[in-house]
């Protein structure tokens, strides 16, 4: 017999044994009875196990978030650059290694495009 761990209606894993009495109730309420064509991703509703689900994978995940964190930098700069920008317009000076850095980013920024 085999049994299914269902999280959020997604097969997570898949075992062959009973789970009653090797986990906590609370994880034994998430197992349920399924067959040999059953996979780890296979949606789980109502009773029916269907079509399989993607999961990222670790370098997916990764690739993804650097990606985020490339247009969340990008943005930040812009933000730093515009108000610098117009810190000079209101008077302010802006001492010259801040100049520097907001430059040293921008150019990061370039280089990543």
């Amino acid at each position: 017999m085999r049994y299914a761990r269902i999280e959020n209606g997604i097969v997570m894993e898949i075992i062959d044994f009973d789970p009653k009495g090797r986990f906590t109730k609370e994880i034994e309420k998430q197992f349920v009875e399924c067959d040999e064509d059953t996979k780890q991703g296979f949606k789980y509703d109502n009773g029916v196990f269907s079509e399989i689900v993607k999961i990222a994978t670790d370098e997916e995940f990764n690739n993804n978030i650097f990606a985020e964190i490339k247009a969340t930098d990008s943005d930040l700069i812009r933000l730093v650059e515009d108000i610098a920008e117009w810190a000079e317009l209101q008077g302010f000076v802006i001492p010259q290694e801040k100049k520097d850095l907001i430059s040293e980013r921008k150019n990061k920024r370039n280089m990543l495009k």
